[in-house]
């Protein structure tokens, strides 16, 4: 793997050569595979609604083609065209429910469960933000609808987890964990390779101090299901809350 200028891969963000062998067909057909990225792509981690193209997540991309996949145009971080989905928290760039399903029946998968939830989703043959980018002006004691994509990336089901919505008038990366109030609770599940878009329902308390607050979604927030890991279970909506009355 290497850094290289981008009019060294035809303008590309990156690319994945293979050479392959001449007995058998498959992945295990692959004898090498060189990954190439654009030298001018950023790589520092993104918030869960970043839509650019990035180098962290253009290198799994790239990673996966090193395991054998094309691309595809669902939730999944090897679609045609980029910007390719991001989690949030710590852990912005990663594969998804639908590549881990092929990589599971070409490879074998280790069991587990790996909660991870995105600000984005796939609506049409575009990635978008699932709520609107605005400021949405509130008064307390009323009600609001969010959305946000939903997925379990790992062969085994959940089980029943804790699912919240908060509000926070800081922004990622210090609300991820920072000062918070939880308007809204849930019990939710997902079975292995499971993913979807979802619509949660949460109401501004009527003792919420006047601000313009981030929507926080946390998947398992109590960490009572082991994961495969921890730092993608937070993402924020692209969407922000304005309370004045």
């Amino acid at each position: 793997m290497g850094l290289t200028n981008r009019s060294s891969i035809d303008g590309a963000n990156g690319v994945t050569i293979l050479q392959l062998g001449a007995c058998t067909t498959g992945p295990s057909n692959i004898n090498e595979a060189d990954i190439l990225l654009a030298s001018d792509l950023t790589f520092d981690v993104k918030w869960g609604n970043f839509r650019g193209t990035a180098g962290r997540s253009t290198f799994v991309h790239e990673f996966g083609h090193f395991f054998g996949f094309l691309h595809e145009d669902v939730h999944a971080v090897l679609r045609t065209t980029p910007p390719h989905l991001l989690t949030g928290g710590t852990e912005s760039s990663t594969v998804w429910p639908s590549d881990t399903l092929g990589m599971n029946a070409l490879y074998g998968f280790r069991s587990g469960v790996n909660l991870l939830p995105s600000a984005l989703g796939v609506v049409g043959s575009s990635v978008q933000t699932l709520d609107p980018a605005l400021t949405l002006t509130l008064c307390r004691g009323s009600s609001r609808r969010t959305r946000f994509y939903l997925g379990n990336d790992g062969n085994v089901g959940s089980g029943t987890y804790g699912l919240r919505i908060r509000l926070s008038t800081v922004p990622p990366f210090s609300g991820y964990t920072g000062t918070t109030t939880v308007v809204a609770s849930f019990t939710h599940s997902l079975g292995g390779f499971s993913q979807g878009i979802f619509d949660l329902n949460f109401r501004i308390p009527p003792t919420l101090p006047n601000g313009t607050y981030y929507i926080y979604l946390d998947m398992d927030p109590a960490r009572t299901i082991p994961e495969s890991q921890e730092g993608d279970n937070s993402t924020v909506s692209a969407m922000r809350i304005n309370v004045n009355c």
